[in-house]
């Protein structure tokens, strides 16, 4: 269930279904319980938007926080905002250890408002600052405020937030103009963060380009392997893309898909060769909705992201040219992949 129409929400399919804290329990059971090599675990509450939920968060988190289990646990919260007031920021304040909120916001008032249905007045952002000092806020950025992305990052930083942020999913990238304006947006951006170095660059200017090298491919999340999610019936799902809420009539339950723990060429195919591999954010349940299967990227986001890792490279650069980095600072494999994507 959700109070929001956000224009590029992936999740078609809601409902005003919810889990019953029986459910979830017994999920949080077996979860703290199986012998699966982790001796950690995130507990991640997704809607919709959570807090129409809070009763059972609630008691869920007294439940873990009163039991005997011996994984170490966090929960996290993604939320919109608007629901978050009175009684439920005192008790989010009082469990500030065990409880983190992840706010989406996408900037300035006009930006934000332009796709989440005129939302901004009812977040009371002050609150979410200064409770989760460090946690980003989660931008998603869409066609119709890309040329407002440098704004918006800046507006975020300016309130005391860390910025995550990234283009939207399902929706069309196609029109080559995108392609510029990502660019501009970027090169202003970087000078931003040059003149303010002090500042952690958001997340589309801090990609591990180091790793563009490596030998050994790498999985880019969870998917199938440390994630499960689960739905309202209780129905397990590799992560959320999967369910029936994003997905849809194909949606795939766990082990209705088979992950590997190293990427295949064959399975890949050309994005195996590409020399952005290893960095790429290979997002696999964004490419089964969108493509129809798990190995195969949007092509469209494939030319944007390229922009994107151009952009760190440069910007790596320019901090080594200003001196606000040494090259004794970075490790052989960073200085290479700079030379490497700038060529």
């Amino acid at each position: 269930m959700c109070n929001l129409q956000c224009t590029y929400c992936y999740e078609k399919n809601k409902s005003r279904r919810s889990i019953s804290f029986e459910r979830a329990k017994k999920i949080l059971d077996y979860e703290f319980q199986v012998n699966d090599g982790m001796n950690e675990i995130e507990v991640d509450f997704f809607g919709g938007e959570p807090f129409f939920e809070f009763e059972t968060m609630r008691n869920l988190v007294e439940y873990i926080k009163a039991s005997s289990y011996t994984k170490k646990f966090i929960f996290f919260v993604s939320t919109n905002g608007t629901l978050v007031h009175g009684d439920i920021q005192e008790w989010l304040r009082r469990n500030s250890d065990y409880v983190w909120c992840g706010l989406s916001l996408d900037g300035t008032k006009e930006s934000h408002n332009k796709n989440r249905s005129n939302s901004f007045d009812n977040i009371d952002i002050d609150f979410f600052v200064k409770t989760y000092p460090g946690q980003d806020v989660k931008m998603t950025v869409a066609e119709n405020t890309l040329s407002h992305l440098s704004e918006n990052v800046v507006y975020c930083h300016q309130k005391g937030f860390n910025v995550n942020c990234n283009l939207a999913y399902e929706i069309d990238w196609s029109n080559s103009v995108n392609e510029q304006e990502l660019e501009n947006q970027l090169m202003l951006l970087i000078e931003f963060y040059l003149k303010n170095p002090s500042i952690k660059p958001c997340s589309m200017l801090s990609f591990p380009i180091e790793r563009i090298s490596a030998t050994e491919k790498a999985r880019y999340c969870g998917a199938g392997i440390e994630m499960r999610t689960y739905d309202v019936e209780g129905n397990v799902y590799p992560c959320h893309f999967f369910m029936p809420i994003s997905a849809g009539d194909k949606a795939l339950k766990l082990g209705e898909v088979t992950f590997y723990e190293n990427p295949n060429t064959e399975r890949w195919g050309e994005c195996y060769s590409c020399n952005y591999f290893n960095i790429c954010p290979n997002c696999y349940g964004a490419n089964y909705v969108m493509t129809g299967d798990i190995y195969k990227k949007d092509l469209n986001m494939c030319h944007l992201f390229k922009i994107i890792m151009k952009a760190n490279a440069y910007f790596v650069s320019r901090r080594i040219d200003l001196g606000l980095l040494s090259q004794s600072e970075l490790s052989r494999q960073t200085l290479d992949a700079v030379l490497e994507i700038l060529k």
